[in-house]
């Protein structure tokens, strides 16, 4: 990273964007790094190769290509490009082209083209303003930050995966037999309990993911929506009341 008077940047960004720009361009973008810095207002500055690292209650229109790393409570409008990480309470507007990773009970509205990595559950997502297909609960957003496989007959069946023994039985107990094409109902389903384990089928929207809680053999499930509920401060599995073995 290249030392700067990181001041300077600050005060232009802020009071001369155009300014800022200008001199931006004229030292070909070396990497910019702002760290620790709150209550910024930031319009109409290309942030190609500027980082913003630990700011809190910013600021952010009309920006481009940025990159913010442990910010809190921002907000962002029309910007271009972005990549976001580990932000919490995050609110975004028209942002087009945007990377989010570990950010949490943030809201996205109106972008697209967005992608999502292992991030918290988002609320209000829009594609393109379309509001009916807004999520209308923590399951439906599951479905879309997931971008889960429906049934080609019924779009409230959704596909997710669970890894098990050689013999089809699950590592917990070794009774549950998940025998192709069988309906199972869990025996110690509790619809009230909103924990992350227990009290359902543990199954995960990809099997790399299932793997990480035990190695073994690949199952595939159809599930209803109605018939799971998501933890959100963990989105690499769900539990589930009822699954229908796939194979």
């Amino acid at each position: 990273m290249k030392t700067v008077d990181i001041k300077k940047y600050i005060d232009l960004m802020q009071t001369e964007p155009e300014q800022f720009n200008k001199l931006r361009e004229t030292e070909a973008y070396p990497v910019l790094e702002i760290k620790n810095v709150h209550k910024l207002n930031v319009k109409n500055c290309n942030l190609k190769n500027v980082v913003f690292k630990s700011c809190g209650s910013g600021q952010w229109k009309s920006c481009g290509s940025g990159q913010w790393e442990w910010c809190y409570s921002g907000q962002w409008e029309w910007c271009d490009s972005g990549q976001w990480k580990s932000c919490d309470s995050g609110q975004w507007k028209s942002c087009d082209s945007g990377q989010w990773e570990w950010c949490y009970y943030g809201q996205i509205i109106t972008s697209g083209r967005i992608h999502l990595k292992s991030s918290y559950l988002i609320t209000s997502w829009c594609d393109n303003i379309k509001k009916e297909k807004c999520p209308k609960n923590d399951t439906e957003a599951y479905v879309l930050i997931h971008g889960l496989e429906k049934h080609p007959d019924n779009p409230k069946l959704v596909k997710l995966y669970k890894s098990v023994k050689a013999d089809d039985t699950d590592f917990y107990t070794g009774k549950i037999h998940y025998e192709k094409g069988k309906e199972i109902i869990c025996p110690d389903w509790d619809s009230k309990y909103n924990g992350e384990c227990g009290q359902g089928f543990h199954l995960s929207p990809t099997f790399e993911m299932a793997q990480q809680y035990n190695v073994g053999k690949c199952k595939s499930f159809w599930v209803h929506v109605n018939d799971f509920k998501v933890y959100p401060p963990n989105l690499t599995k769900v539990r589930a009341k009822k699954v229908l073995v796939i194979d």
